[in-house]
């Protein structure tokens, strides 16, 4: 009988354990894909055939990038979507770590991104990409995986 007691009790002391442990990890910052931003970013830009990011291989829409071939109507156009991806995902990096202009940097919120990023309808923007990745605007940039 005591050593059934004393299971019983160490079993107790481990569920405990275990939920405290979840706690925790709920607790900590959700960590989401750059790829999953820039998706989102590309669905609100308007990626379809015909759409002026698709034409310019664009899907974020860059007004300049180093990888840029040229530009048409004062965005950025590349020889193939995977090189307009590629600047997408590249840029949005630098962005997160605080490595371009814009005074990003890993302490900042989707919120200062997209109101940084568009120029229009930016209360809109911000909406559509918190609703795509299931966030606030407070996400702060450091939790994108990079």
């Amino acid at each position: 009988m005591k050593q059934l007691q004393f299971f019983k009790t160490i079993l107790g002391l481990f569920q405990q354990i275990f939920l405290l442990i979840s706690d925790l990890f709920r607790a900590l910052p959700k960590k989401i894909p750059i790829e999953k931003l820039a998706h989102a970013i590309k669905k609100f830009e308007g990626w379809y055939p015909g759409s002026r990011s698709f034409r310019n291989n664009n899907p974020g829409n860059l007004r300049s990038s180093k990888f840029q071939a040229g530009s048409a109507d004062g965005f950025a156009f590349f020889n193939s979507h995977a090189i307009g991806w590629s600047a997408l995902i590249w840029d949005l990096r630098q962005k997160c770590l605080g490595k371009t202009r814009t005074n990003l940097g890993p302490e900042s919120t989707l919120h200062d991104l997209i109101f940084t990023w568009s120029e229009t309808d930016q209360k809109v923007y911000l909406d559509f990409v918190c609703q795509q990745l299931g966030v606030a605007g407070d996400f702060q940039l450091k939790n994108f995986l990079l």
